[in-house]
Order: C-alpha cells, then structure tokens, then sequence
C-alpha cells in the first residue's frame, strides 16, 4: 500500500474531541490525589507491560496447540477437518482437562496469530527456539506501540509498514487510528472501489476489513451500505473530504 498524505478529516483524535476533553479537564481526578498527567504516564507504562504480556501469552498457547498432530502431521494453521478438530478438543477437554474456549473463542488470538507466522515462520513446523525455553526471539516487535494496535490492521496490505510509521511517530491509539482509516480510503479512491472498510466490532476493536478477502466478500457483496463511506464536505469554508461509519 503506497503511503498517502492527510487527505480525511480525524474521527477519533479530531480538534473537536480533545477540545471537549479539554473543557471537562477540571471535573477529572485520581483517587489518592495522584496528578492526572502523572497517572496517565504511569498508566501507559503499566499497560504497555499488560499488553505486551498478552503477546507472549497467545503466542505459546498457539506453540502448545502447534505441538499436537493427528497421524504423524501437524494440524493446518486455519482450519482443519472435523475429526482432527474433534480429537484435538476431547484430548484437551478430557486428557489435558482444560477448557479451550477462553482463549479459542477469542478474536484477539485468531488475529495475533497471523502474526506470528508472519514474523515467526518457524513457528508453523517447530523448527526454532521455543518461547517456553526463551522469550527474547519472540518479544513484541515494537518499541511504542502495543499489541491493540496490531489488532486494528491485521488485514491490511503493508501492514508492517504502517505500524513502523505508527511507533516510529509515537502514535496514540486514536492518533493511529485516523492513520489508518485515512491510508484506506485514500487506497479506495486510488482502486475505485470499497476494498477497506471499518468494521464496528463489539467483541473486540475496531479493525479495518479488506473485502478482497474471501472470509469477508459474501458479506461485503450483500451488504449495501460501506461501514466507511467517502463524502466531500465544506467546513470553514474549505472543501473537505470526511469519513462517516456505520455501526453494524
């Protein structure tokens, strides 16, 4: 994906909102009396280890469920058939005696692990280092940025490359958001078609949807109205172009 200027206004780290924010300033407090600046920082370093922690835990779940084969072989990265799946469940269920659905039922974990095999091929044959005997090669890639945010661009092209530009400018989240939303929709304009979308998801973050997917084109083709959709607007008297979303 080429990387394209500003061209969208900010949705969610707009002026109008932090102007908003700005104005409610004095109603915010911490409890303890701790200065809210001084907690914010605080709380960005707390959560980046949170977050971080978050990877690395995924990602030997998915090691564990990689070390399980049927036959000789090792189950497919996506799908597999149903009996592969049905002995894989019951071994965990009734031999292990754990429940996988905290996790499997998770769409942070379906999404990180397109990642992992991106960035740790060897993790698909077990052919490299372990996370379980060391956690180095597999610690989280980004040195600002944190895992959410990998979430958010796990279908689009290049995605590598707009979330380098996103830690290497300190993105906030909402920052990074308008980002991406603005380098899709320009991607549209350049394609002359809604390839991007922004899917509204309530079990997890917002995440830009690639309609070129197989996994998402039945629904795109049904669907009559774009979650983003493209609209010129005047605004201080300069012409504009917007983004607006549906909420499915």
């Amino acid at each position: 994906m080429e990387i394209y200027e500003k061209e969208y206004e900010d949705v969610f780290d707009s002026k109008e909102s932090r102007k908003r924010l700005m104005s409610k300033l004095d109603d915010i407090s911490i409890n303890g009396g701790i200065d809210k600046f001084n907690y914010a920082v605080w709380a960005k370093n707390e959560f980046r280890v949170i977050f971080n922690s978050f990877w690395i835990s995924y990602l030997k779940i998915f090691w564990i469920e990689r070390m399980f084969m049927v036959n000789g072989s090792l189950r497919n990265i996506g799908h597999n058939n149903r009996a592969s799946d049905g002995y894989f469940s019951m071994f965990f269920r009734n031999v292990i005696g754990v429940g996988r659905e905290i996790y499997s039922k998770n769409p942070i974990y379906t999404r990180f692990k397109s990642y992992y095999v991106e960035m740790y091929p060897w993790v698909k044959d077990l052919n490299g280092p372990s996370p379980f005997e060391d956690e180095e090669p597999f610690k989280f890639p980004f040195k600002y940025i944190t895992p959410e945010y990998l979430l958010v661009a796990y279908q689009v092209e290049n995605r590598m490359d707009l979330l380098k530009i996103a830690d290497d400018k300190k993105m906030k989240y909402g920052e990074f958001l308008d980002f991406i939303i603005n380098q899709t929709l320009c991607a549209n304009d350049a394609l002359g078609k809604n390839k991007y979308r922004l899917s509204f998801y309530n079990q997890c973050t917002h995440y830009i949807r690639n309609n070129d997917d197989k996994r998402n084109k039945k629904e795109a083709d049904k669907s009559r109205k774009s979650f983003m959709k493209n609209k010129d607007k005047n605004k201080d008297g300069e012409k504009i172009k917007t983004s607006y979303f549906y909420n499915r």
